[in-house]
């Protein structure tokens, strides 16, 4: 009975290491993939700031391209329109 109770504790003790090492194991690759997880989030952070940027950038040279477009008088804006459309007609 003593041998049997004495193999049974350490059959308990061996599956408690096993228990043991398997969570270390789980809980490094869970580590693991978080990290990777997060490098790509901070990768697609950094991504999308500089599109931001990037659309600012555009939007304030429309800006400025629409406020240069406002300062040529209109009968020149429309001479200017003509011409291009009619460059246009004969390239095509």
């Amino acid at each position: 009975m003593d041998k049997q109770i004495k193999a049974l504790e350490l059959a308990e003790a061996e599956a408690k290491k096993r228990a043991s090492e398997a969570e270390r194991t789980v809980c490094s690759k869970v580590d693991h993939a978080v990290t990777r997880m997060q490098r790509k989030v901070d990768e697609k952070d950094r991504e999308l700031w500089e599109a931001r940027q990037e659309a600012q950038k555009l939007r304030r040279q429309i800006r400025n391209t629409e406020t240069m477009i406002g300062k040529i008088p209109l009968e020149l804006r429309e001479k200017l329109l003509r011409d291009r459309d009619r460059e246009r007609g004969q390239k095509r």
